[in-house]
């Protein structure tokens, strides 16, 4: 099993990025789990899939399980209420907090439920929030690639950086940490390279600007048919070079 989390500043399409991936992975090594970490959750609609129950919800139910009730029995059932399968790829989301309080307990709940549920997967996929909450509190299994998404913008370079040196300051032990940089034009390439290297940002890759995905991104709707893409070949060259150890 491989576990790939994606981060990056709001906007930067990590997202897009992170549905794109567990596409190509449901093609050539399902099932694949992709995660919904992020509040602001999109995920299920780039993928075709809608989250009408997610985990934070499900959270909620233990406050009415009666005494002498397994608490994580409980949410084991509700998780898998949560989790919306699909051809290749399933996918459950986290949502948000529920209610002030500690959230210690309930967060030891979700680790060994989403633990037990990994087991099932090849891959498992995790699109986060800028910051990786669910990563440094250790609700989603440790990490094996870390993506960090940028667009060629100074201001997503720089909070890729943070984010990068967040990551070092949280002892996330990825075997690998890359910077994917998005809607890259050619003519954009080498000041680009440059850039990243006096920022001494040197694991990149690019992904190629691609029109037709941001129409689709603008009209809310699932990025599919888009296998002949520049920016799906990307990204699925990316994965099989980095995750599945493709020449």
């Amino acid at each position: 099993m491989t576990v790939i989390a994606f981060a990056g500043k709001g906007g930067v399409g990590k997202t897009t990025l992170s549905s794109l991936m567990a596409m190509h992975l449901a093609t050539v090594e399902p099932p694949v789990l992709a995660i919904d970490a992020d509040p602001n959750s999109n995920l299920g609609e780039k993928l075709g899939m809608d989250i009408g129950f997610d985990l934070s919800a499900a959270l909620t139910c233990l406050r009415d399980v009666p005494e002498g009730m397994a608490k994580h029995d409980v949410m084991a059932v509700k998780a898998r209420e949560a989790l919306v399968e699909g051809e290749g790829v399933d996918l459950i989301g986290m949502g948000r907090p529920q209610g002030p309080g500690c959230y210690c307990f309930a967060n030891s709940v979700l680790r060994d439920v989403l633990s037990m549920m990994a087991e099932s997967y090849r891959h498992i996929l995790i699109d986060n929030e800028a910051g990786m909450e669910h990563i440094s509190r250790g609700t989603v299994s440790s990490i094996d690639v870390l993506i960090v998404v940028s667009d060629p913008g100074m201001a997503g370079l720089r909070a890729a950086s943070r984010i990068m040196d967040l990551a070092e300051e949280l002892e996330i032990a990825a075997t690998r940490k890359l910077l994917l940089v998005n809607s890259v034009t050619e003519d954009m390439r080498p000041a680009l390279r440059e850039r990243l290297t006096s920022m001494g940002l040197r694991d990149y890759a690019f992904v190629p600007f691609e029109h037709d995905i941001r129409s689709l991104n603008m009209e809310g709707m699932p990025l599919v048919g888009l296998e002949q893409s520049a920016a799906y070949q990307a990204v699925a060259r990316l994965c099989d070079r980095i995750i599945l150890s493709v020449p």
